[in-house]
């Protein structure tokens, strides 16, 4: 009976068999051999190992190839009030659909285990600079001292930001061009990018990485979406009913398919020379990586 006991924990221990539902009597009745039990095994892997590869299979089917086509709001579209619903529809994407979650989680775990007093934040391509507002509040509350600065290259996001939807005193507005960062190296603690890489091609990628490498003290944190048919879909089907502005409804689907991969976002990162040290989706459709500088 000692053998017999052996046996079904080996047999529960690989995952054949749960152990409420071996029957003892059964299984001597059988005479299991360790032949019949590594095919038991294998089989069972095998089984396994088809549905890995049915579910890769599928995420691919759902994964079309990147796009390339311009935003309205990058082509100007628009008055300032409709710039102004779209930018608050931003907001609300990034409240309700994870952008400022992976933002703050993203932050908080570099700060987790240090007695750092204060943080400074370079937040690139910040429309609206809600994300950046979220991260003063957060720290504010931790009780640290922050600078943040919040860059975008349109006049017409920051004026309206700035006149029309209230941006705390706590951000910095700066009118500049991403791939011409005009700031020293490592002269800030974190550097930000949200919803914005997916603006641009692969190799603008990757020069906007590694320039954000060489500002960044600590790490470059990217918040962005992944490239899918499920949230294509959705957009183009909640977007009359989630969207106040004709500039989100057009510019949200175009936006997924302008999105990444997990594995093209990392393949990007090492090519701009960053240690990836975490890259993950996060519920429901969003993509973060935090990516360790390289010390100069």
């Amino acid at each position: 009976m000692g053998a017999i006991l052996k046996v079904k924990h080996a047999l529960c221990a690989h995952g054949v068999v749960a152990i409420e539902t071996l029957d003892l009597r059964k299984t001597m009745a059988r005479r299991l051999t360790k032949g019949s039990i590594e095919d038991m095994i294998t089989l069972r892997r095998s089984k396994g190992e088809c549905i890995v590869t049915i579910v890769r299979e599928l995420i691919t089917m759902l994964t079309p190839k990147r796009i390339y086509e311009e935003e309205l709001l990058d082509a100007g579209e628009g008055t300032d009030e409709d710039v102004a619903r779209s930018l608050i529809d931003l907001r609300r994407v990034n409240r309700f659909f994870g952008g400022r979650k992976v933002v703050l989680r993203a932050i908080s775990s570099c700060l987790d285990g240090t007695n750092s007093e204060h943080v400074s934040v370079l937040d690139v391509g910040t429309g609206s600079a809600d994300l950046p507002m979220a991260v003063a509040e957060t720290c504010r509350l931790r009780g640290m001292a922050t600078f943040i600065a919040a860059v975008d290259l349109s006049e017409r996001n920051l004026r309206v930001s700035r006149s029309q939807l209230g941006v705390s005193s706590d951000v910095h507005l700066v009118r500049a061009d991403s791939l011409r960062l005009p700031f020293a190296a490592r002269s800030f603690d974190f550097v930000t990018a949200s919803l914005f890489l997916h603006h641009f091609r692969d190799d603008d990628v990757v020069r906007l990485l590694a320039d954000f490498g060489r500002i960044a003290r600590r790490a470059v944190i990217v918040n962005d979406l992944v490239r899918n048919l499920v949230p294509y879909y959705f957009t183009r089907v909640a977007g009359p009913i989630l969207a106040w502005s004709f500039l989100t409804r057009n510019d949200g689907p175009v936006s997924v398919l302008r999105g990444f991969t997990s594995q093209e976002m990392n393949d990007l990162a090492r090519r701009a020379g960053l240690r990836v040290r975490e890259m993950k989706r996060v519920f429901p459709y969003r993509l973060s990586m935090v990516a360790e500088v390289r010390s100069q």
